[in-house]
Formats: structure tokens, sequence, C-alpha cells
């Protein structure tokens, strides 16, 4: 069978040179299941999930502009059990994980599964070949092929696993499906204002950039000042991670609360998060930073580019297209005035989230024309990611906050009361990867809310930051 490969797109080519340039780890997801995981078990629901996600089995080639198939994969390059005494501090685990790097354009997979004590599963990928809804996607085809083959206990038990264990091999593979990239199948028309903003924004000088800013937020007054970060303290690219962990009755409650007044639970978990850093941002340095000036707060949304196409055309030429194990995440950057965010824990400004709600809407209307998406597909990748990392090894750049919500999950919604169920599941990324002083990954599923809130160790508040994680959940209890 003739191997498929294909070119990269821009959203792909942008996370490869990020991982070239030192600007970007990796993704990571967690998994608390029910029972026990055995090597033997582990190897068969592997084998059966990479059969039919062909993405799994991807690297890249040639400087990343081509993704192409693994002729093989062995069981100890996608696999490792480690054994844990008393406890697992999962935050810990995932904070060390965001150091493990996979090694582009070689023969290897870009990802790897790490169970602790048995039934503590964590994914590791490459954000070259998975978003973070892709990250959710693996762990629930996981958690389907575990309770697939739990049944097969006889063969489990005649199956001799090692290292050096086939879990995929390309010529036994009947059909080998890498979908395309996303770029491909945007259509929409840039508009000439967009393309200039564009080339202002990234390769233009800041005095006509200043010239062009968005000066209010609706009714809200935006000064232009972006919040000042010290410019001599180089990030150290390593992740701190802290876990929100939100009950289901509680989730409920900010889901209907937001829907009284209006606005989605991503941006009321903006505003939240950014009223907190604000505070903790403010009493790290009073001199440097006012409470009483006004400084535009950026912040960022990922979103899932899949919206920027029209996916039943897509899927009459490629069938397999959303099932794609791809990376199709796009992301839309926003401002509001830190003055209108009160510190008052017992007030929450409904006013402003409402404005920010509506601006986000706006934007999304417009689909790519104002998304990462439609940024790269104006500049040259690898130049404007070099930039990129030629400020950050210099100093914090990028957003104030970001925020990635995957959404709700039904984990368990198929799965007998005897199988291998979702207990706890988190989502994390590393926070090189979108310049952010903080960043809150959130995913739902039966059990509530989990939101990972990390951060560069060499934050210039990072000691100040420490704690969040309880403030944040405390806050969300308190919503009304």
């Amino acid at each position: 069978m003739p191997s498929k490969a294909r070119p990269t797109g821009g959203i792909e080519q942008y996370s490869y040179f990020r991982d070239r340039f030192n600007c970007y780890r990796n993704i990571v997801c967690y998994a608390e299941f029910s029972s026990d995981i055995t090597r033997q078990h582990l190897f068969l629901s592997l084998r059966s999930l990479i059969s039919e996600v062909n993405g799994l089995a991807v690297n890249t080639r040639n400087e990343g502009s081509v993704i192409c198939p693994l002729e093989t994969i062995k069981f100890g390059d996608v696999a490792e059990f480690r054994q844990i005494d008393d406890h697992l501090d999962v935050e810990k685990t995932i904070s060390q994980l965001h150091d493990l790097r996979f090694p582009v354009d070689t023969d290897k997979p870009l990802w790897k599964v790490v169970v602790y004590g048995e039934n503590r599963v964590f994914f590791v990928s490459d954000h070259t070949i998975c978003d973070g809804r892709g990250l959710a996607y693996f762990m629930s085809g996981l958690t389907d092929h575990l309770n697939l083959t739990r049944g097969e206990k006889a063969k489990q038990q005649e199956l001799k696993v090692s290292e050096d264990s086939a879990v995929f091999e390309l010529g036994q593979i009947e059909r080998f499906y890498i979908t395309d990239s996303l770029e491909k199948y945007v259509t929409k028309k840039k508009s000439a204002s967009f393309i200039f903003h564009t080339i202002v924004e990234n390769v233009g000088p800041r005095w006509m950039a200043r010239i062009f800013r968005t000066r209010h937020l609706y009714e809200f007054d935006l000064s232009g000042k972006p919040l000042p970060i010290p410019d001599n303290i180089s990030p150290s690219m390593h992740t701190q991670v802290e876990v929100v962990r939100i009950g289901k009755p509680v989730l409920d409650n900010l889901l209907q609360t937001g829907k009284k007044h209006d606005v989605k639970l991503t941006v009321l978990l903006v505003y939240i998060i950014a009223k907190i850093l604000k505070k903790i941002v403010i009493e790290s340095d009073p001199h440097r930073y006012k409470a009483t000036e006004n400084y535009d707060l950026e912040y960022a949304i990922p979103v899932d580019g899949r919206s920027f196409v029209d996916v039943k055309e897509v899927q009459n030429r490629e069938p397999d297209f959303v099932k794609g194990f791809g990376n199709f995440a796009s992301s839309v950057s926003l401002k509001t005035p830190s003055t209108a965010i009160s510190l008052d824990p017992n007030t929450i400004d409904w006013p402003l989230i409402r404005a920010m709600q509506k601006k986000l809407t706006d934007m999304l209307a417009k689909k790519e024309n104002l998304s990462l998406l439609g940024v790269l597909s104006f500049v040259d990748v690898k130049d404007y990611i070099k930039g990129l990392s030629d400020q950050r090894n210099k100093a914090f750049e990028g957003h104030y906050l970001e925020v990635s919500n995957l959404g709700y999950f039904k984990f368990n919604e198929k799965v007998p009361e005897d199988g291998f169920q979702v207990k706890d599941v988190i989502f994390s990324q590393s926070v090189c990867v979108t310049g952010a002083l903080i960043d809150a990954n959130v995913i739902g599923f039966e059990n509530g809310l989990r939101i990972a809130l990390g951060w560069d160790t060499n934050l210039p508040f990072a000691k100040s930051v420490n704690g969040i994680a309880e403030t944040v959940r405390t806050s969300l209890e308190n919503v009304k």
C-alpha cells in the first residue's frame, strides 16, 4: 500500500516552528479510571485505537513541511508504566510531563501514554498533530477501546507484550487516512481591511499598529496601554500547574446563572480569573501596577478551526474529516479595560461581561478573518515564530490570560457499571504555547468541571500566583 503524505497547513507549521525555536513543549490530558489497566490490555486498546485514528501514527518530514505515516510503532515508544507509593500528586506530575519533548522529523511517534499505579493515565502529545479537543477525543477513544477489549481476558493472558511489540504496522492497515490541513478548505475571501491590519500588526512598525488600535469595547473605553510586564526576566519554559475541581451542582449553577445574564461559561471564566489575576498583579508590585491606572488586558480564546469551514461539504470529499486526529486549533484575541473590573470580591460586573461576550460573538461571526488562522495566511510562519522566540527569550510577551474551553464530554455515557469509567479528567498545555501570563484549560464531564491553571515558573509574580486555584474555586462557588 502506498504511503500517504500531505503538506502541512499554517497551524501545523506554527506548532512545528514553536517547537524548533523553543517556544513550545506539549499538551497533556489526564484521566483516572475506575479499574486497573494491564500492559496487555493497554496494548490491545492502543493497537485498535491507532488503526482507527491514523493521525496518531505520523511524524513530519523536511522541516515540518510534510506530514506522513510511520512504518512501525513499538509499544515501548508510546506506553510507559510508572509505580507510585501512597499518593500521586497529579498537578506536579502534569508540570513534569510538560517538560517532555517529542523530536519532529524522525521515525518516532509524537505522543506517549504514561500510566501511574495502573489506573492513572496521562496522554502527552506534541501540538503539531493534536489540538486540545484531540486530547479529549483520544481519552474518549481510549475509554471506548478499554471497554471493548475488557472481555478478552483469555487473549490478554496469552499475549506476551514487550517494549518491542508492534502496536502499529503500516503494512497491516488496509486504508491509511490523514485528514487534510484545514487551510485547504478555508475559502472565505479576506477583506482588504483585514489584510492591511494583519500586515501592520505583524510586520509593521509599532507606531503604525497603535494608530489603528481598537479604542472601545462598546461602552467601555480602552486605553491603548498594555499591562507593563518587566522586560528583564526571561521565561523558564517550565509550566507550573494548579487544578480547580468544580462539582456538577456548581457547574450547573454557573451555566444557569450565565444563561440568565446572557453570557457563556467561557467568558464568565475569563472575567473571574482576570479579576483574581488583577488583584495578584497589583499587590505583587504596587509601584509598577496602579489599581487606578487603566490597562488594556489582552486575552485569547482558542476556537475549533472546524467552525471556519463547511464540515458537511468537506465530508462529501473526506468522509473521515471530523474524526481526523489533527491540529485544528485557531484563536481570537480580545481586550478588556482593567479599571472596569472591580476588585471587590463580592461584585460581578455583568455589563462588562456582556460586552466581552458580545465582542467574542461578533468576532466569531467573522470567522477566520480575525483568528490566528487568518493571521497565518498572511505571514511567513517561520520568521513570525522566530521573531516571537527572540522576544520571549528576552522577556515575557503575549496575552494577559488565555482560557481554552474544550466543552462538555460524556466519557461514561456508554460505559457499564463494571467497566472502565472516567472518574477524573484534566486538560493542560504548556503556557509557552500561548505566551499568556496565565493559561486556563477547561473541560467538563459527568463529575463536573476541571480547570488547569498554568504559568511559567519565572513569571515576575509567580510566587504570588501560588494558591490561585483555591481562590478561583471559591469565586466560582459564590457566583449568583
